[in-house]
């Protein structure tokens, strides 16, 4: 029966993209199997840490997001770059463990909706016994759906989406929002000196060689014109602007921004600093 799934392509696209490859995907829903055509992904390293909404929603986040914190801000010795560095790996085990223990659960009710529709259709199955399978089958259904309203959370928050509305989840818009962005940010390759590079190393060295150089120190003098300011700040202000920021003016800082905006270099949201500023403190 596999034989009725099949991809049809242009030899064109063959000789564009040498290094295409047909993946078979989870059945799913349908009766036929899901086929993928793909072409091998450039390898950049690392994907940037960020930090998701839907983490919140998990009751043992802020325990972990403590526990971290703790460990973080014992030693004194250790810099706020070094703290938040220690906050986020915690964060990240955490994060890859909750993600396998959702796939894993997903596959457990996939696999469990799948024996109970072979119990269906083997047809050996009484009628008290079919509304038992049916009512299991709704539960099950009921588990995965939660799973996956916490996927379309993740969906929006990287599709970058203002549709955030309760209720709304239509992953396929959010998907192709994704994809398209994937698209236009995608770097296949450079031209260097008239060749064409795609190795990923060499496109990493490039681009590191030509902002360093743009960065670089100037290496001709140059010299600022000479004149007058028009407004001059008084003393007071001078001393205002000297003065040690107070923990009052930090929280209003970190409240007057939306919880909705980018990320920080640090790949952390306003909503996660407004949740823990209080072990943040020292």
């Amino acid at each position: 029966m596999s034989r009725i799934d099949r991809v049809l392509i242009s030899p064109n696209v063959v000789n564009i993209f040498n290094d295409l490859k047909l993946v078979t995907l989870i059945k799913g829903w349908s009766d036929h199997l899901p086929l993928l055509v793909r072409s091998d992904k450039m390898d950049f390293g690392p994907i940037p840490f960020k930090c998701y909404h839907s983490w919140n929603s998990c009751e043992d986040f802020h325990e972990v997001v403590v526990n971290a914190t703790d460990e973080a801000f014992g030693d004194p010795n250790n810099t706020l770059h070094d703290k938040m560095k220690i906050v986020k790996n915690h964060i990240k085990v955490w994060a890859k463990a909750k993600r396998d223990a959702g796939d894993q659960k997903k596959n457990v009710l996939m696999g469990r909706i799948h024996e109970l529709e072979a119990q269906v259709e083997a047809n050996n199955v009484g009628t008290d016994e079919l509304q038992e399978i049916l009512n299991e089958r709704l539960n099950v259904v009921k588990e995965l759906d939660k799973i996956e309203f916490v996927e379309s959370i993740d969906l929006i928050q990287k599709a970058r989406a203002k549709w955030d509305v309760k209720g709304d989840e239509n992953s396929q818009y959010f998907h192709c929002l994704i994809k398209q962005r994937r698209k236009t940010q995608m770097i296949n390759g450079i031209n260097i000196n008239g060749n064409w590079i795609t190795e990923p190393v060499v496109i990493k060295n490039a681009f590191f060689d030509f902002y360093k150089e743009k960065f670089s120190r100037p290496t001709y003098m140059f010299s600022n014109p000479g004149f007058t300011a028009a407004n001059i700040i008084t003393d007071n202000d001078r001393c205002a602007l000297e003065d040690n920021v107070s923990e009052d003016e930090i929280r209003d800082a970190v409240w007057d921004c939306g919880i909705n905006k980018s990320p920080g270099p640090d790949g952390f949201f306003f909503r996660f600093y407004k949740e823990i500023l209080e072990h943040f403190k020292n």
